[in-house]
């Protein structure tokens, strides 16, 4: 599930689903390296991590409990 906000958290980009088959694809297509990403820590989630992380600014991974605003990235 891929989906997007802006800096004032307002929804860019509607939750979706993204087969994982595509998933690199979709990202090579509509990530910028002033994108910033949080992935939720599961068992692929380093997968993840290593595929996004050469793509975009900032990947963070972690626990939606603890993704708190304060630790979400700021966009800046």
């Amino acid at each position: 599930m891929v989906g997007a906000v802006n800096p004032a958290q307002e929804v860019v980009l509607p939750p979706r689903k993204v087969s994982l088959s595509d998933f690199e694809g979709w990202a090579k297509k509509h990530l910028r390296p002033t994108d910033e990403v949080v992935l939720e820590a599961t068992s692929n989630a380093w997968y993840f991590y290593d595929l996004l992380e050469p793509l975009v600014a900032r990947v963070v991974v972690g626990q939606p409990p603890h993704l708190t605003p304060s630790r979400r990235p700021t966009g800046s």
